[in-house]
């Protein structure tokens, strides 16, 4: 198996160290909130990255390159921003049915 070759292990290993370091400096920049555990932070990157080997995913971007990097897009904005759309007037997120207003 390919995902069992000591070269793509080590070079997985070297991706999950390189993260771990950039976490850490965006967490000491206040960039990534301090409290979230980095293991967590980037165990999450990785399960969202892996959203793109799904096949019934795979084929429904294999349609264009431009899908393909819309796709990707889309995965690197939910990791940096979740999937709530911020309220523009006042930076809050908001949820449906919330209302910010009173």
């Amino acid at each position: 198996m390919v995902r069992s070759s000591p070269a793509i292990q080590e070079r997985q290993a070297r991706a999950r160290q390189g993260l771990i370091y950039l976490v850490e400096q965006a967490k000491a920049q206040g960039e990534i909130p301090a409290e979230l555990p980095t293991s967590l932070v980037v165990r999450n990157y990785f399960c969202q990255q892996n959203l793109l080997n799904d096949p019934g995913l795979k084929e429904e971007f294999a349609s264009s390159e431009k899908a393909l990097d819309d796709a990707v897009e889309a995965v690197v904005q939910m990791f940096l921003h979740g999937v709530v759309t911020p309220h523009v007037a006042g930076g809050v997120a908001e949820t449906p049915g919330q209302n910010t207003a009173s």
